[in-house]
């Protein structure tokens, strides 16, 4: 008999704090919001989501199966994603 191993889903709320991060192009977070444990996180990306549409950034791809997508307004293009471990601010601000 084949075991077949279950599937991950990285959009699952989990046990541990997590956070929000906005980056530029250069990985330096312009923007981060720690998420208490069990956050939904894509009730998250939807929030994130219209915010960056707000600002006027046109988002490039939906997130699907990663808490991750990019968006672009002009030049300048971001990342936002929810990671595991407690990111830096970038320092030139």
């Amino acid at each position: 008999m084949v075991k077949r191993r279950g599937r991950y889903d990285a959009m699952a709320p989990i046990e541990a704090t997590t956070w929000l991060v906005v980056a530029d192009v250069y990985g330096d977070s312009l923007y981060v919001r720690e998420l208490p444990a069990f956050t939904d996180p894509r009730m998250v990306m939807i929030e994130a989501m219209a915010r960056s549409v707000g600002k006027g950034f046109e988002v490039e791809e939906l997130p699907g199966v990663i808490p991750i997508y990019y968006c672009r307004k002009g030049e300048e293009r971001r990342s936002v994603s929810i990671v595991r471990t407690a990111p830096k601010l970038a320092k030139y601000r």
